[in-house]
């Protein structure tokens, strides 16, 4: 293709349709390969070209660029950029081919996932929903593009904390894609990584992980080892790693990860952001507080800059924080950082968000190692009932609840053997699940079983 392009240029003009159709051609080759920022540059041409060729007096095809471009900006996390940009193709592709054309579906879809990664989920849910069943209705139900949008409202609901809703979707995307392209095909690959998520959310992690595993490799086999799929899909492993109790072998996948991502993207990349936060929850856990603080921090102003205060990538970064801090018995420093991050994501997600609810458990842990039991008590006894409600009784948050509620409970003064009994009962669920859901191994449960064994 670029042998094409110069031959073209040469022969025709740098201008001409031809010559810019394969431009566009090689910024389409070069996004699939993973080198988004060559690719951005030449569709970025493309529409230089066309505006200047305008000025002369015809005015080239420039939809597929534009649509191009805006996919490149989404892929490179520019998605203020990216959604000023799609909310004008939306209006565009609207009034050229009329709404329920594909392309003006395609548009809207890829609008829908700007706002998305805005962080608002909500918006994003609504208008996924209007473009899925304008696209079932033009389509047909197993059109690539359907399950494009079926996976994008899969990942809006898991967002939302609609974890088997989520799930349901994203089953539905493997098996559409599965029956289109058969089993490698990069598209069935990423669909295998989203019901891995989904799964993981909902603590079936040998589950997710095995999935993760399957899908990696297929996709080095298939991409490449430095691919931007790969790296996503290494730093989910590495995350899943984490909450595995791995904290080894995730700090070095996540390294590794981390390297890459910054190579293909930059430092400042949204991707490589969430990758070294999961880096600096792994060191944290290992005992390396100092390094996983520093990471953290800078990681977090990076964020608030970026996307802002109550962003939930920011409020996630908090969250990791507040408990590195907790972990290390630093509460006087940990009880403000957790409130906030509280009191922002119940704004933000509502009481009942699984995030709301694990920083509401985090906080009332610190209180109680601050010494406010009877308000630890209150709140972890209102957190814990709600968790129960929304996420049942078997999740890993239930049974860190209960620890921490068995942790207040002690610290009763004076200490009642109704509230030794209360105490052993919590632990024993604690242990017990945690030691189902995670593993006997794991560090977590370990310390459960020997605060019930004290």
């Amino acid at each position: 293709i670029e042998e094409a392009l110069h031959e073209q240029e040469e022969a025709l003009g740098p201008q001409h349709p031809e010559a810019l159709a394969t431009r566009g051609s090689l910024a389409n080759i070069l996004r699939l390969r993973g080198d988004l920022p060559k690719a951005e540059g030449h569709f970025r041409e493309v529409l230089a070209l066309a505006s200047a060729a305008a000025s002369e007096g015809w005015v080239p095809d420039t939809s597929e660029a534009e649509q191009g471009l805006a996919t490149i900006l989404l892929g490179q996390g520019k998605f203020r950029e990216a959604e000023e940009m799609l909310r004008q193709i939306v209006l565009a592709r609207a009034e050229e081919l009329g709404s329920a054309h594909p392309d003006a579906l395609a548009a809207r879809h890829d609008l829908a996932v700007a706002v998305f990664e805005g962080g608002n989920y909500a918006e994003a849910e609504l208008s996924l929903r209007g473009t899925l069943e304008a696209q079932q209705e033009a389509l047909g139900e197993g059109h690539p593009d359907v399950l494009r949008t079926t996976a994008t409202l899969a990942a809006a609901l898991a967002a939302q904390g609609c974890y088997a809703r989520a799930e349901e979707l994203a089953r539905e995307v493997l098996g559409g894609r599965q029956n289109r392209f058969g089993e490698e095909h990069h598209a069935v690959l990423e669909a295998k990584c989203s019901l891995a998520h989904a799964l993981v959310l909902q603590a079936e992690f040998l589950q997710g992980e095995a999935l993760l595993r399957e899908a990696l490799s297929a996709q080095r086999g298939t991409l490449g080892e430095r691919h931007p799929d790969v790296a996503e899909t290494m730093s989910e492993l590495g995350g899943t790693l984490v909450v595995r109790g791995l904290y080894t072998d995730a700090r070095c996948l996540l390294e590794e990860t981390l390297s890459m991502q910054q190579e293909l993207f930059g430092a400042l990349h949204p991707s490589a952001l969430r990758t070294e936060g999961r880096l600096g929850v792994a060191l944290g856990k290992l005992g390396d507080g100092a390094a996983a603080e520093e990471r953290l921090l800078r990681i977090l102003e990076e964020t608030r800059k970026r996307c802002g205060d109550d962003h939930p990538a920011t409020l996630g970064l908090e969250f990791d924080l507040g408990s590195l801090l907790c972990d290390h018995g630093r509460h006087a420093e940990a009880s403000p950082l957790l409130r906030a991050c509280a009191s922002a994501l119940e704004l933000r997600m509502g009481a009942r968000h699984p995030g709301t609810l694990r920083a509401r458990s985090r906080l009332g842990q610190v209180m109680a190692g601050s010494g406010d039991d009877e308000g630890a008590r209150a709140l972890l006894r209102g957190t814990l009932a709600d968790q129960l409600a929304s996420r049942g009784s078997g999740h890993p948050d239930v049974y860190f609840s209960r620890r921490y509620l068995a942790a207040a409970v002690l610290a009763s003064k004076p200490l009642q053997d109704s509230a030794l009994e209360e105490a052993r009962e919590l632990l024993t669920s604690a242990t017990d699940g945690l030691c189902r859901t995670l593993g006997a191994g794991h560090p977590e449960a370990e310390a459960a079983a020997e605060e019930l064994a004290r």
